[in-house]
């Protein structure tokens, strides 16, 4: 894509591919953006009082560290072409889709500001925000991005009665 761009003289995209789904890509070249690291916890209880904290840490070259690099970072759910997340920098987040009023905006992963709101921070996550998900980071001149599942799970109790008196309480654990 930017092999003969001036800014890109040399590059070589790599994309990591599991079952059949495209899920990331290794950049060697002169690229400027560059997801480290894509830390999403792989379960999460239902309806506890905790958040779930999705993080997708990068790497900008200097200049794209600016107010008019274009650094965006978007977050998207379950291969929907709608962001859940989006943060321009400089600007506050947006909480949008699912997860509109359910994310903390004002969490900060970092103190610097061209990394600062790369996070998600969800409040009391449930059952239904149990999928993929997918952080992009852009700038004027490069994009990466990387994907990963959370799996939300949840208790369920059915209770068994035989007659005349007997009755058994099973719980039964469920990761969907």
């Amino acid at each position: 894509m930017y092999a003969n761009s001036p800014t890109h003289p040399l590059s070589l995209v790599v994309l990591i591919v599991e079952t059949g789904e495209i899920v990331g890509k290794l950049a060697m070249g002169a690229h400027s953006v560059s997801i480290t690291d894509l830390r999403v916890p792989p379960y999460v209880k239902n309806g506890t009082n905790n958040a779930a904290i999705l993080d997708c840490l990068y790497s900008l070259r200097p200049e794209e560290q600016s107010a008019d690099s274009g650094l965006v970072v978007k977050w998207f759910f379950n291969k929907s072409p709608n962001p859940v997340y989006q943060w321009i920098h400089n600007q506050k987040p947006q909480g949008l889709g699912v997860l509109k009023g359910r994310l903390w905006l004002d969490y900060r992963a970092s103190d610097n500001n061209a990394t600062a709101y790369r996070a998600l921070y969800i409040l009391n996550p449930t059952v239904e925000l149990s999928g993929e998900y997918k952080c992009i980071v852009s700038t004027n001149v490069d994009e990466d991005f990387s994907i990963k599942r959370m799996i939300v799970w949840g208790e369920c109790k059915i209770l068994i009665s035989f007659f005349p008196a007997y009755s058994y309480t099973i719980f039964i654990e469920s990761r969907i």
